[in-house]
Order: structure tokens, then sequence, then C-alpha cells
């Protein structure tokens, strides 16, 4: 099983608590959607600011493979004016994302490395617990700037 299979046969609804770069506490919406026969899955993702609900980050997400089988994210978000692959990020010598010995699924996709301080740099991790979390979190960089996590939020399937 890959992670697009793992998330296509997983609960599709989540929900959970998070923290933005603004330090504001927020509600975190996800719905995952199977996409053509388990070879992708659409992130609909929304960040509702507490206590007033006020949607502070919204997005759609492609997660699929690339022409070359590289898992890629192709977000479309509220704050990016346009779209960036964000190809996968992965440990020397694997091949592919896969669970721990836990059966922990933890991968991270990135514009650009996080060194290179001349453009922007985003990188989104999602972590897919078998104890029923699921965490996703936005780290980012400035042109000139540092790279930090700025926004995570751990969820929860929802029955």
């Amino acid at each position: 099983m890959d992670l697009i299979q793992a998330l296509s046969r997983g609960p599709q609804q989540w929900r959970g608590l998070g923290r933005n770069h603004e330090d504001e506490e927020f509600t975190g919406r996800l719905e995952l959607q199977p996409l053509v026969e388990e070879r992708g899955v659409l992130l609909r993702y929304r960040a509702l600011r507490l206590p007033d609900g006020r949607l502070v980050h919204e997005e759609a997400t492609l997660l699929a493979r690339d022409t070359e089988g590289r898992l890629c994210l192709w977000p479309v978000m509220s704050e990016l004016p346009g779209i960036w692959c964000h190809h996968i990020v992965l440990a020397e010598g694997r091949l592919d994302a896969a669970p721990d010995t836990r059966g922990r699924w933890e991968a991270r996709f990135a514009t650009d490395p996080r060194e290179a301080r001349d453009s922007f740099r985003q990188e989104i991790r999602l972590t897919l617990d078998p104890a029923g979390e699921l965490r996703y979190a936005h780290a980012w960089g400035l042109p000139g700037g540092d790279f930090g996590e700025r926004s995570a939020c751990a969820m929860r399937a929802l029955p």
C-alpha cells in the first residue's frame, strides 16, 4: 500500500485544533476525496480562527504521482497567487514514502531547499498515525527570511 491508498482507504473527514503563524488558534477541517482508481487524492483543507470562526486559510491540494512516478502535492491556497509543485523529500536511499514500523506515515513535500534564501520556499508535512491522528503542517520562508514551521493542525477522524 502507498500513501495515496492509505489516505484513500481511511476516514474521509477530519477535524482538530491548530495554531497559525500569527499565533492564532484555529479549527482545522480536512476532507479527503479519492480520485480515479486511487491514483490521487484531493485534500480540501480549511482553517477557521477561534473564537470567531473567520476563515483564515483555505486550500485544495492534489496528491498524486508526477510523470516520473514521484509523489507530489499541487496546492491551490488562498494566500498564494499561483500553484507550485511540492515534490516529496525522501531520506537518503529511499525511493518512495513508506510507513514506519508502527504503521505511521510521514511525508514532507517541498518547493525548494530550505536553505534557498533567495526565493520563497515552502514545505507541507502530512503525518498519518494508525492511532487515529492526522497532522497537517506548513513551513515556509520568505526571500531573505528564515525558514520555519508556521502552521500546524492535529486532527482526528469524524464518525
